[in-house]
């Protein structure tokens, strides 16, 4: 995250001497997933307010702009608690990926739309999306989106009710992104691991996999703070009522019902 964030800084500083908007869009991208990956959402929103306009004409250039530009900025939005606004934001980025013609720019914004259904607990409009992604990633053979979308598709479903049938899905994505080495969003997909385990009843199993998820890649702060509070509510379920408390405010403590 640290060597990202340097090099997107480079990219900006380059792109403001090269000037043109395509590289501009590019580069305010890269600002904005460096950003947010890193837990500065003001930052990141800053760059999605300054490069918005030029994110589709540097997409017809550079492959994940429109997706990410779009797709990470609706997350920020979120995370910033203006709902609306992340929904509209991840409709562009849709809407931007399908018009330019691109299975891998829409398996990427259809990825990061069910990411962002689960945030606000939208489990039907997240099956579709993780669904639609999976199917244009098997066809094409893009493993990340085919890996990472099996995990959303299977908390959609657990989250549903369904545990049993969600679970397998979780682990046969979650083997996929093991095969891949990367850490990329590996906080936010074991903090997920272990809200499914919990909604089948291993909250023991689930208190292990948050652990792993706070460990894995500390310099990923966006999902920290979500990955603390579940770590609280397991602590709460088992028992350790003096431990969960410390680790989220009050008001929070009654948000692991918006899982069922």
């Amino acid at each position: 995250m640290s060597a990202a964030t340097a090099l997107a800084t480079q990219i900006s500083d380059l792109a403001v001497r090269e000037g043109s908007r395509e590289v501009l869009g590019l580069a305010s991208v890269g600002e904005i997933t460096t950003r947010y990956f890193r837990g500065d959402l003001s930052g990141a929103e800053d760059h999605f307010l300054a490069g918005a306009n030029s994110f589709q004409i540097a997409g017809e250039r550079f492959a994940t702009t429109v997706a990410s530009g779009f797709g990470f900025g609706s997350h920020v939005a979120w995370m910033l608690g203006r709902a609306d606004t992340a929904r509209g934001r991840i409709r562009q980025a849709i809407s931007g990926a399908t018009d330019l013609k691109s299975p891998f720019e829409l398996a990427y914004a259809q990825y990061l739309a069910a990411m962002l259904h689960l945030f606000v607990r939208e489990f039907a409009d997240a099956k579709t999306s993780a669904e639609k992604s999976i199917a244009l990633s098997d066809e094409y053979g893009i493993r990340q989106y085919s890996a990472g979308s099996r995990v959303f598709l299977g908390l959609a479903e657990a989250a549903s009710g369904h545990p049993a049938k969600g679970i397998p899905i979780i682990n046969l994505g979650m083997e996929g992104l093991h095969e891949s080495g990367g850490l990329v969003a590996m906080t936010l997909y074991l903090s997920w691991v272990a809200v499914a385990q919990s909604l089948d009843g291993k909250v023991p199993e689930a208190l292990m996999t948050i652990e792993k998820a706070l460990l894995v890649n500390p310099e990923e702060l966006a999902w920290r703070p979500e990955a603390i509070r579940i770590r609280g509510e397991l602590r709460r379920t088992l028992g350790n009522v003096e431990a969960a408390g410390s680790r989220f405010p009050r008001r929070d403590r009654t948000r692991a019902e918006d899982w069922r």
